[in-house]
């Protein structure tokens, strides 16, 4: 069974991200693979940045704990999602200034 978060994402979605950032690309990648990074990036950063349902308590994210009583993990989730916006966001920025290519 597959997890997933408010937005849909599974955990494999951020292992991903963690497995591009630790890995460097090889060299002479397709031309138009960096434009389809970069749009990529900007598609993750908008779907991550809409967490009002999160902040305003209309929604919840709960999770079973060891002691197997349900806990609040909706606070932790959302300053997760703000960490992966700040990186996702200096992806992008590099991507820009043509650092990463």
């Amino acid at each position: 069974m597959v997890k997933l978060d408010a937005f849909g994402r599974s955990s494999a979605d951020f292992v991903g991200v963690i497995w591009i950032m630790a890995n460097p690309l090889p060299p002479g990648l397709p031309p138009g693979f960096w434009d389809d990074y970069r749009k990529r990036i900007e598609s993750d950063i908008a779907s991550l940045r809409d967490l009002d349902p999160l902040e305003s308590g209309e929604m919840h994210l709960r999770s079973i704990g060891t002691d197997g009583v349900m806990h609040d993990i909706t606070e932790t989730w959302i300053s997760h999602f703000r960490r992966t916006i700040k990186n996702y966001q200096s992806i992008l920025d590099a991507l820009k200034r043509n650092e990463l290519r």
